[in-house]
């Protein structure tokens, strides 16, 4: 599902012709089981973050303008099926829910670089390309679209 422009559900396309993404170095890529909506999926989406300089402004999460289309989705459960060349390959075929904030380093907990589904492409697709390290290994019997309520 690609993000065409701010604005209603209109400016929701289906894409089925979408490509596979590749993997980094340092990520891994998911085939999404399920991936929720949130708010920010609904705000980005409206334009209605503002920037810090104009509050009244039509913008995106963060104060850089987004360049469409886009993949959005945050909250995302998949299971892992390649794995970046600095990447344990152990790790394919886990399953796992992403943690959806690209981090400024080591204890900052505010998604303060990157927003997956937002300044880089999303789980709403067949595939999605995450860094590693927010991709995290689960263990239940809860259903994919249950654990993407959780994300």
């Amino acid at each position: 599902m690609l993000l065409t422009g701010h604005g209603g559900p209109e400016k929701l396309v289906f894409d089925n012709n979408w490509i596979t993404p590749d993997v980094a170095p340092d990520e891994v890529l998911i085939r999404v089981g399920a991936c929720g909506i949130n708010n920010t999926d609904i705000w980005v989406r409206e334009g209605a973050y503002g920037a810090s300089g104009d509050p009244d402004s039509v913008a995106s999460f963060g104060d850089s303008p987004l360049q469409f289309p886009i993949i959005q989705g945050a909250d995302i459960v998949g299971v892992i099926v390649s794995c970046g060349s600095k990447i344990d390959p152990s790790r394919n075929g886990q399953r796992v829910m992403v943690d959806f904030g690209i981090y400024a380093g080591p204890g900052n907990n505010i998604p303060s670089h990157d927003y997956i589904g937002s300044g880089r492409p999303g789980g709403f697709a067949d595939y999605v390309a995450v860094p590693a390290e927010n991709a995290h290994s689960i263990e239940t019997s809860l259903s994919d679209v249950e654990l993407a309520t959780f994300c």
